[in-house]
């Protein structure tokens, strides 16, 4: 049995134990996860006696969690069969909770458009690519960076893209970057914007374009996907800084896949 797990209060220091082994602060964890750190708190000192359905899936997300796992904790703590989706009207706790989730993020920073910009799978039938999804869906390993998965050729992440793609609701960016010479990032920020409704005036700077990127991406989920890469400096302006998002590279033939921002 592990910490947490089984006996009143448990759920409290579940969260509490995969949040250490993880690593992380409960500011780390509230980023994320969407929920606010005062909810985080409220949840880890078992004030909380009674978490939301999507309170427990964005904790069980930002953790790596199975969503049936963490939900049986929350059963067995508060000795019911179920856990309740709505909290008692004017829970402090309830109000920490909402006042920064998801939705709410979305609703600060709204998409303009909704991109779905993943070209067909033309790949073999017998291409696998389960290690390459399970990587995609398996959460932030940072809490302030998009999951970066790297892959050997644009086929495999094509069909990796597509396999994992519900789990990118607010929608899926592709570039190509063969070219020679070598295709730019600023190149690849403007039209991904274009994309994203946040186009950007013709004389905004590389870290300027890549700034509007990440905030364009604030708060929501979305998998970027880019093929036939050169190299990490060109990869490095197009990393979300969003945890719920994540970037599926794959890199030229030529190009050894490198390990420098993993």
């Amino acid at each position: 049995m592990e910490e947490g797990d089984g006996h009143a209060g448990g759920f409290a220091e579940a969260i509490r134990a995969w949040r250490q082994r993880r690593g992380w602060t409960q500011e780390e964890l509230s980023h994320a996860s969407g929920l606010s750190t005062r909810a985080i708190r409220s949840l880890e000192r078992g004030r909380t006696q009674k978490p939301r359905r999507t309170t427990v899936q964005m904790l069980a997300d930002a953790l790596q969690v199975p969503r049936a796992r963490l939900t049986e904790t929350v059963r067995r703590a508060v000795g019911e069969a179920e856990s309740e989706a709505d909290g008692e009207a004017g829970s402090e706790a309830d109000a920490a909770e909402s006042e920064t989730s998801l939705s709410g993020a979305r609703a600060l920073n709204p998409l303009l458009r909704v991109p779905r910009e993943l070209p067909p799978d033309l790949a073999d039938h017998e291409l696998d690519v389960r290690e390459v999804v399970a990587k995609l869906v398996a959460g932030p390993t940072e809490p302030y960076r998009a999951a970066i998965v790297r892959v050997a050729a644009a086929e495999v992440a094509i069909r990796a893209a597509h396999h994992a793609s519900a789990k990118f609701s607010d929608g899926q960016l592709f570039a190509s970057l063969a070219g020679t010479p070598a295709v730019a990032p600023a190149a690849v920020l403007r039209r991904f914007l274009r994309s994203l409704g946040a186009d950007r005036p013709a004389e905004a700077t590389l870290d300027e374009l890549a700034a509007a990127f990440r905030s364009a991406l604030a708060g929501h989920r979305m998998l970027v996907v880019l093929v036939d890469a050169r190299s990490e400096a060109q990869i490095g302006p197009l990393v979300p800084a969003e945890a719920r998002c994540a970037l599926l590279v794959a890199f030229g033939p030529h190009r050894p896949m490198g390990p420098e921002l993993a």
